[in-house]
């Protein structure tokens, strides 16, 4: 089991192809993602050779989300260091931030709301942290963001430039709208769990959803009714996204359909965050992530588990 691996509480990486669904295309009620058509929207997955190209022609903001010590020993040039956690309560379960504060923080990183912005890590062990930064732009309203597909080990495989020096960012102002419909509190999830509507996905291991605490929480199991697509299912041997059949096929299999609302959870919400970044992918149109998952759902003990 890949991610079970290390939890360092930093993710990444993704999908080696740019052809997107617009993100608020017509759809009729039975339409499976399977027969999604529409025209593409943004490339939210960057390859390599896409940021090498961008990069000669004018840098867009990159963010790198490793470690401290691994940002220190060599990164993309010109890449930014953030990592999750600063957008997220310090202790679990590690919400997000105030929209203020996240707003301030986001200012103080240099970003705007204006630019673009590329996301990478070292995605083996990282838990999808990239993923958790996007959603979380995303959720800040913040129009053009991308993921690295293959994080850090991509761009040095190719032979990408790198630097040590660090980055230090122009403070300004961020500008952004945030969208509550792609964020799932506790009682929106608690108030919804059980809808016809919605599927809920566990991004956990399937030991986590069977019951395993593997990282000290509260109570074992899963949120009845909730459906297991455990986050290594998303990549290949070399780290990189799956391509787009072998996602729809994930994601028939465990009954997300176009109609439904998807709503993301894992642990801490980093994993389930990649999750969300994979549907809009598909340009789904209700998807949300669960920012204090399970942590928060198992230490509230009047909220019901199944461990079947």
């Amino acid at each position: 089991m890949k991610s079970s691996r290390i939890f360092s509480i930093l993710f990444s990486s993704l999908f080696s192809m740019a052809l997107i669904i617009a993100h608020a295309g017509c759809h009729s009620d039975n339409l499976s993602l399977s027969e999604l058509e529409g025209p593409a929207d943004q490339e939210l997955l960057w390859s390599v050779n896409l940021l090498e190209s961008e990069l000669s022609a004018g840098a867009p903001t990159i963010i790198d989300a490793r470690d401290p010590d691994s940002y220190a020993a060599g990164h993309i040039p010109g890449a930014i260091h953030i990592q999750w956690g600063a957008f997220s309560e310090a202790s679990m379960p590690m919400n997000l931030l105030p929209v203020n504060e996240i707003a301030a923080l986001l200012g103080d990183f240099g970003i705007t709301g204006w630019e673009t912005v590329v996301i990478y890590t070292e995605v083996e062990g990282s838990w999808g942290a990239d993923g958790r930064i996007f959603w979380t732009l995303e959720y800040m309203g913040h129009p053009d963001v991308h993921i690295l597909d293959g994080g850090w080990d991509a761009w040095v495989a190719a032979g990408g430039d790198m630097e040590t020096m660090e980055n230090i960012p122009t403070p300004s102002a961020y500008t952004g709208t945030p969208d509550d419909t792609v964020y799932a509190t506790t009682e929106y999830v608690s108030d919804h769990y059980d809808d016809p509507d919605v599927v809920i996905v566990d991004s956990r291991s399937p030991e986590e959803y069977h019951g395993a605490q593997l990282y000290g929480e509260p109570r074992g199991g899963h949120i009845p009714g909730a459906v297991n697509l455990d986050y290594d299912a998303y990549f290949g041997e070399d780290w990189r996204l799956v391509d787009r059949e072998a996602l729809m096929e994930l994601y028939s299999a465990v009954g997300v359909t176009y109609e439904k609302e998807v709503i993301f959870h894992c642990t801490a919400g980093i994993r389930s965050g990649y999750g969300y970044f994979t549907l809009r992918l598909f340009g789904h149109p209700r998807v949300r992530n669960y920012d204090g998952s399970w942590w928060a759902w198992a230490s509230d003990p009047s909220l019901p588990v199944e461990s079947e």
